[in-house]
């Protein structure tokens, strides 16, 4: 039961950080979005939780705000555990760089649990 309280708040945290972003994109109600546009959203149900929350809480107006707020929580995330190659966010990555933290997240873990 527990659970599913939590994880429909991070749903709905999900759906916050959706419309914020959707507002970035200034669109009419007959305008549909451009294919970066589109791949930014696709990007946010793609991002970790300590992301979003990070987000929901950082004050950007535009794009490019929204975009360096990105790169710098990869950037304490990059300095925080050691990645070989530094995180950076490019529309359309984030798949890609969620796993990237997981899996370094699990092997933090990993390595807790044998010492």
């Amino acid at each position: 039961m527990f659970w599913e309280s939590n994880r429909n708040s991070n749903r709905r945290k999900v759906v916050n950080l959706t419309k914020r972003v959707k507002a970035l994109f200034d669109l009419g109600y007959f305008t549909k979005p451009t294919e970066e546009q589109e791949q930014m959203l696709i990007d946010v149900g793609d991002m970790t939780l300590g992301l979003i929350e990070f987000l929901l809480r950082d004050t950007w107006t535009t794009t490019d705000q929204y975009i360096d707020s990105i790169n710098t929580f990869l950037d304490f995330e990059s300095k925080t555990f050691d990645y070989v190659p530094p995180l950076v966010y490019v529309v359309g990555s984030m798949h890609k760089i969620s796993t990237m933290i997981y899996l370094q997240h699990e092997v933090v873990e990993l390595k807790k649990s044998l010492s």
